[in-house]
């Protein structure tokens, strides 16, 4: 077993080991194409669940937004389009988060509601247990005891059904459509459509940062089926797919109904009695939370590829240069449900605040996408990221490029790990040791936070869990690494959450 020192290798092709105050640093160029997952996402759209969404906003009541509307013309780029549809809109322009490669295919928006059309009980039930979801009772309390404790404001509580419906339908069109199938062709620059197979993208993200020519030679070895069972081997069974689910929401309707929910559950233990008494309570949180939010609910899958699967497509489509359509008869791809996973974030509006409503939207949208991501990187441990150490203090403390966006939190635990080659090529992640998060130190990182801060009062960003000065920070310290040892160019993995 070779030890890598994880992009010594690659530090070497740009010479990116520097040394300044006593702490040594690796390059930007030479960490950014570490042994990441590739994602392929796309939206999951009902224009049914867009149309009660509508209902929903134009039913809340918001006066601090109308004012913000009245002194400001915030509205103009959004003309034309329902509040429901513009996360909707800007969903296709935002990246893939930085921590992953982009895996897209052609296909990224799904509108839903036909698939709906002949859905069975059974097949909903199914299709949310596999993937992990079983509906709560305080759940289906919503739908009676919990528009009665709200009385007349029925409006504000949710009980559409398409979050719960989502898994068939998407269990269908992966079917129907070969999507499992064509995430593999997209590893070998097929198309979909004839048998051209080549392994040009497994080289480039599996050689992390070597220099052209290194990658040059790798793709003139690279006729046979050699990558694959090893580093392009790692590599594709990395590979996930999220469908999102985007819902413009009155923060007035998501505290009612997380309020009803809550009474719901605890009439199970205190009877209908303090359900009853507890509606009240319900109206008067909600009339606290005045704007608007952005819930982006994501259904994660994972690519079913191991040496078995491999050796299959080596031997029967690779080798012989088959077609896709043989690809899909042969029936070894699968995308197996691995998690779903809610997030809300505020659209943040304000009279000082000069940005477009389109714009603040996006923001949230993102941030919400990226928040709901973080949780299913807690939940699903093939999914967390593995983070290179971008620099060490002779102290033990250790940094890395991830931050608020990636969920952390106050003394959360990682993993440190050393990267090693096995002869084979695929690569080892040995565990040397464990790191916290250090307080106060966590670098704010979340999409657009850092572009408007100075627009944030510090009451604000207090209730908001903001720290101003973690903008600057650039990257997130840890504690408890050993001392004077340097794990520049090693790996931080999450092990557990505070």
């Amino acid at each position: 077993m070779k030890k890598i020192l994880l992009s010594v290798l690659m530090a070497l092709a740009a010479s990116g080991v520097a040394v300044a105050d006593d702490k040594k640093t690796v390059s930007e160029s030479t960490i950014k194409n570490y042994d990441r997952c590739s994602v392929y996402t796309f939206l999951v759209k009902s224009d049914k669940q867009n149309a009660k969404l509508d209902e929903e906003v134009t039913t809340s009541a918001n006066v601090v937004t109308d004012i913000i509307k009245s002194v400001k013309k915030t509205q103009a780029d959004t003309t034309g389009l329902r509040m429901s549809q513009v996360p909707q809109t800007v969903f296709p322009t935002i990246e893939i988060p930085d921590q992953f490669n982009d895996h897209n295919l052609t296909m990224r928006v799904l509108d839903v509601d036909a698939l709906f059309e002949g859905l069975t009980d059974e097949q909903v039930k199914s299709a949310n247990e596999e993937i992990g979801v079983k509906k709560s009772k305080g759940k289906k309390l919503l739908g009676g005891l919990g528009k009665a404790a709200l009385g007349n404001d029925t409006k504000l509580i949710n009980t559409d059904t398409t979050l719960e419906r989502i898994p068939a339908a998407l269990k269908i069109y992966f079917e129907r459509e070969n999507v499992p199938a064509k995430v593999v062709a997209k590893w070998f620059d097929n198309d979909g459509k004839g048998n051209t197979w080549d392994t040009n993208l497994i080289v480039e993200r599996g050689y992390y940062g070597a220099k052209a020519e290194e990658i040059a030679a790798a793709k003139q070895e690279s006729g046979s089926m050699s990558n694959l069972r090893g580093k392009g081997f790692d590599l594709i069974e990395k590979t996930f797919v999220i469908g999102v689910n985007l819902a413009y929401r009155s923060n007035q309707a998501i505290m009612a109904e997380a309020q009803a929910l809550a009474n719901a559950a605890g009439s199970m233990f205190g009877g209908i009695g303090q359900l009853a008494a507890q509606g009240a309570g319900a109206i008067a949180g909600a009339a606290v939370g005045d704007g608007y939010s952005v819930q982006a609910t994501c259904y994660l899958y994972k690519l079913e590829w191991n040496k078995e699967i491999s050796d299959k497509f080596a031997e029967n489509i690779y080798d012989k240069k088959a077609s896709f359509e043989d690809l899909v008869a042969l029936g070894i791809c699968k995308l197996v449900p691995m998690g779903k996973e809610k997030a809300t974030a505020r659209v943040r509006q304000s009279i000082t605040n000069s940005r477009p409503m389109q714009e603040l939207v996006r923001i949230a949208t993102v941030q919400a996408i990226d928040a709901a991501i973080s949780k299913l990187q807690e939940k699903v441990e093939p999914f967390r990221t593995v983070t290179p150490v971008t620099s060490t203090d002779p102290d033990g403390t250790v940094y890395a490029k991830i931050g608020t966006k990636e969920g952390l939190s106050k003394n959360d635990e990682y993993d440190l790990l050393e990267a090693n080659e096995n002869e084979d090529g695929t690569i080892e992640y040995k565990k040397v040791g464990t790191v916290k998060v250090i307080d106060k130190r966590i670098w704010e990182n979340r999409y657009g936070v850092a572009d408007d801060i100075s627009d944030i009062s510090d009451d604000e960003a207090k209730a908001q869990k903001l720290n101003k000065d973690a903008i600057q920070l650039g990257a997130t310290a840890f504690k408890g690494a050993k001392k004077g040892n340097d794990y520049t160019g090693y790996f931080l993995r999450l092990s557990k959450k505070k």
